[in-house]
């Protein structure tokens, strides 16, 4: 319960404009791509927003690097890291 209230408490002050209030909630969400590779980039014609996922459950250990990746794409700045 502690962390549906505190993620809508973040959305309320982060983005005023969205629904605080959670429709669904679930745990232990797994999430993969089909070719197992993590989605960075930002997302066609909407250029204000950066999608990060795909991970699975090993994006745990690669979130400073995603962290910055995703900042630097958010910022439009060269990437710290290779893409290739």
């Amino acid at each position: 319960a502690e962390v549906v209230a505190s993620t809508s408490r973040l959305v309320r002050d982060s983005l005023p404009h969205c629904e605080q209030t959670p429709f669904e909630t679930q745990s232990c969400l797994y999430t993969s791509t089909c070719d197992h590779d993590y989605v960075l980039s930002r997302v066609p014609g909407h250029e204000r927003v950066v999608l990060a996922g795909g991970g699975s459950g090993h994006a745990f250990k690669m979130g400073p690097a995603l962290g910055e990746m995703a900042a630097a794409a958010a910022l439009g700045w060269e990437p710290p890291l290779s893409l290739a």
